[in-house]
């Protein structure tokens, strides 16, 4: 089972359906608007699950309908 430690700074909006998952962190001011999947685990296939990968989205971010954001393998 993987690791969910999720962070969300000021003034995030989270619009409905946003799912949000693994080590993920979404800077301040950040939108994220309806069925977003975001934090999921990389699409690297070198990924081993249980090893680190992580999600940063940093501030001011508009996120329009339905992203799909997976986390960066981490070496």
């Amino acid at each position: 089972m993987e690791c969910t430690d999720v962070s969300l700074h000021a003034n995030v909006v989270l619009k409905s359906h946003v799912v949000i998952e693994g080590v993920t962190t979404i800077g301040e001011n950040t939108t994220l608007f309806p069925f977003g999947c975001i934090g999921g685990p990389p699409q690297d296939k070198k990924h081993v699950v249980g090893e680190h990968s992580a999600l940063v989205i940093g501030k001011n971010c508009l996120i329009r309908y339905i992203p799909s954001v997976t986390r960066r393998h981490c070496t």
